[in-house]
């Protein structure tokens, strides 16, 4: 009996984790992450020093064009969104960094191992990669 409690109790709090992270419309950053502006908005260099961590730290997930097709997506539980759609291109640049810094389920946070440059360098590539669709 007390090991049905515990299973039940589990799948309860399992339930109310995966539904506080995922929201309503998916994964979402706070409101003040919104307003976050980017110290790097618009400059071309920020965005090719981007490209070169995307590279090393993203893109065996989201895939050399942000689709979500990388080599290492196919053993991910839950299908990647394209970076360069339309829904996450329209993200503010501080939701995006929020998300980047942050992680959530299987992306892990890059906050520990980037700095606040770099992660703002890899929000102004994501940025290009939906004018490459």
């Amino acid at each position: 009996m007390n090991r049905i409690v515990a299973a039940v109790v589990a799948g309860i709090v399992c339930l109310i984790i995966v539904s506080a992270f995922s929201g309503k419309n998916g994964w979402q950053a706070p409101r003040e992450a919104e307003s976050r502006k980017n110290p790097l908005a618009n400059d071309p260099k920020a965005a090719k020093a981007g490209a070169v961590l995307y590279k090393q730290y993203c893109e065996i997930c989201h895939g050399s064009k942000g689709k979500g097709d990388g080599t290492a997506e196919s053993g991910l539980q839950t299908p990647l969104n394209s970076l360069a759609s339309e829904t996450t291109q329209k993200n503010a640049d501080g939701t995006v960094f929020w998300k980047i810094s942050t992680g959530h389920a299987q992306m892990p946070a890059y906050k520990s191992l980037l700095t606040d440059q770099q992660i703002w360098q890899l929000v102004n590539f994501v940025k290009t990669l939906g004018k490459k669709i």
